[in-house]
């Protein structure tokens, strides 16, 4: 596998961030035209096994509050052994906002000069003559949740793309039954998860879709089934996949649903962000790490499950080696249980949603004129919209580019730096005093 293909693009300049081009851009500011760029088609997409959404009227009404989760969203409630409780569970998730985030921090090591006592993340340690130890110099987080356009789009995996449908090994469903994907095919489909996550495609799009994903795809046995469009194939609604895992008897089954956000191309906002740090002279150890995704994941309620996962019961398991021979027995027999990962959630950091009652034909000077008519009942559509032709007629732009909102936090980031900040900066605005100077 050539490792080009999974490079991410340098950083050239601000209006980079905006790519993928708009669909404008492509098509003109007048033409509608039937299929989007390729560049930018993604963002005018939508899942084709998308799950109808909840609204929190319906959430309240259901007692699904009650639903008990810990802090990383995690329920063993007895209440979602039934299907119709944890099918509504999983879609109020959609309702709930992503902690998106991005965390920039840089640490310098110092040899000490005499025996001292330092702080190493707020740790106090003593250290001796000669001996060295880091410094953070800033640690501050970036909050991007309220940039995210509306609730989750809660959908489900296509037959054709690998996942875990109750066992433990990623398969895809093919007209004869479930095809199980070796670990050659396991690791590349990993690969390619990587890769799109890190160019913020969604994970309804084609394998072969992705720069270098060519490649991955040719490495994979399932090729042709991978790329098809799953006609004819066995497609599984949400609610049926929460009546399988109900069914099964495991004593360790885990349903999983995948929350992540998308739309934004995270690895050149990354390089963009490196060059900010860099600009303000900094020359310590710094790293960007960007926080776009979590898990919500439901088990059963047994005496076996809250002992597996019960931090100090495990380590003891691992200690005496029984934990080896449960996860032997987990997989080889019925009752074990398996994983379904079959449900996701996506937040769109920025996508091309069709105006409402829209049409192939509509330009958009025409949807110009109608816009402030339809956001009398439809509120949530921005009223400085910015409109494009999209494959669905005139389209409108949810969320904001990467560059509009790295334009507006640049100035802060490097403030940041420059101060040592530490915390959460959850203002861009910068205030600049007013120079009265003859030429200023």
């Amino acid at each position: 596998m050539s490792a080009q293909g999974l490079q991410p693009r340098p950083y050239d300049n601000l209006a980079d961030l905006d790519a993928p081009p708009s669909y404008e851009a492509v098509a003109g500011p007048s033409s509608s035209v039937a299929t989007a760029p390729a560049a930018a088609a993604h963002l005018f997409s939508a899942p084709l096994s998308a799950e109808p959404a909840l609204t929190n009227v319906e959430a309240r009404q259901r007692g699904l509050q009650s639903i008990r989760t810990d802090d990383k969203l995690v329920s063993s409630d007895p209440k979602l052994l039934n299907p119709d409780v944890l099918y509504d569970y999983i879609r109020s998730l959609a309702l709930r906002p992503l902690d998106t985030r991005i965390r920039l921090f840089g640490t310098h090591t110092v040899t000490a000069p005499v025996a001292e006592t330092v702080y190493e993340n707020g740790v106090p340690r003593q250290v001796r003559v000669g001996e060295t130890y880091t410094v953070t110099d800033f640690d501050f987080i970036v909050p991007l949740s309220s940039v995210a356009c509306g609730d989750g789009v809660l959908w489900t995996t296509p037959p054709g793309q690998p996942a875990r449908r109750g066992g433990h090994a990623l398969s895809v469903r093919t007209g004869g039954g479930d095809y199980q994907l070796g670990w050659v095919e396991a690791r590349t489909w990993t690969k390619w998860e990587d890769e799109r996550r890190k160019k913020g495609l969604p994970g309804w799009v084609k394998i072969h879709y992705s720069p270098g994903a060519g490649e991955i795809s040719a490495d994979l046995e399932t090729q042709a089934l991978i790329n098809e469009e799953d006609v004819g194939l066995d497609r599984r609604a949400l609610r049926e996949w929460c009546e399988a895992f109900v069914r099964d008897p495991g004593y360790l089954k885990e349903f999983r649903v995948k929350r992540d956000a998308w739309g934004w191309d995270w690895d050149r906002l990354v390089s963009a962000l490196d060059g900010a740090v860099k600009s303000t002279g900094y020359t310590g150890n710094w790293k960007v790490k960007v926080d776009n995704r979590d898990v919500a994941t439901v088990r059963p309620n047994n005496w076996l499950s809250r002992a597996v996962h019960a931090p100090w019961i495990f380590a003891i398991l691992c200690v005496t080696l029984v934990y080896p021979l449960i996860w032997i027995w987990q997989r080889l027999h019925r009752l074990g249980g398996g994983v379904y990962d079959v449900a996701h959630i996506s937040y769109g950091m920025k996508s091309y949603l069709p105006l409402p009652a829209t049409h192939a034909a509509e330009t958009i000077p025409q949807a110009r004129a109608r816009l402030p008519e339809l956001r009398k009942s439809h509120p949530h559509i921005p009223q400085d919209a910015a409109l494009v032709a999209g494959p669905q007629g005139v389209h409108y732009l949810a969320g904001r580019k990467e560059g509009e909102w790295f334009r507006e936090w640049e100035e802060r980031v490097r403030m940041g730096v420059r101060m040592g900040f530490r915390g959460v900066l959850d203002d861009a605005r910068v205030e600049v005093e007013r120079v009265e100077l003859d030429g200023y």
